[in-house]
């Protein structure tokens, strides 16, 4: 597992394949933004960003393939991580992306100022009852603009 990363990835390519309903997954990188204390030494939330709002980018590396499966993407925090996964996880912002999406399919939302906590990761679920991924791959990733959504 990887705590820090310069590009602020979560997942390249990470395979999702044989995700079924109701069950998830964490991206393979989970980012450490470190503790930050104010003047007085009082922990306080990481300021991330360039003093606004980040974006939450998710895109489509490899066709989802699974009938009518929905996979949601949540970008989750926390204050701490056990077992390569954050554990009392917060949902902040999440994002939808249909099975049978193309490869090359982005996503992207704002993610509010103040919401994130010391560990961020993705967590990957199929929202669709009954159904499952049985191949695909996706990449989730931190930005500090809007990407262009084709």
């Amino acid at each position: 597992m990887a705590v820090l990363d310069a590009k602020l990835e979560m997942s390249d390519a990470q395979s999702i394949a044989s995700l079924g309903a109701s069950s998830a997954v964490t991206s393979t990188d989970i980012l450490d933004f470190g503790t930050h204390k104010n003047a007085w030494g009082t922990a306080i939330t990481p300021d991330i960003g360039e003093g606004g709002e980040i974006e939450f980018n998710v895109s489509v590396d490899t066709v989802l393939v699974g009938a009518s499966a929905n996979v949601t993407c949540n970008l989750v925090t926390g204050t701490a991580v056990a077992s390569g996964a954050i554990t009392s996880s917060t949902t902040v912002v999440s994002l939808n992306i249909p099975a049978v999406s193309a490869a090359g399919t982005r996503a992207s939302v704002k993610v509010p100022s103040g919401t994130v906590s010391r560990y961020v990761a993705t967590e990957y679920i199929v929202g669709t009852a009954s159904a499952s991924i049985t191949s695909g791959a996706l990449n989730s990733y931190l930005s500090l603009d809007h990407e262009k959504v084709d």
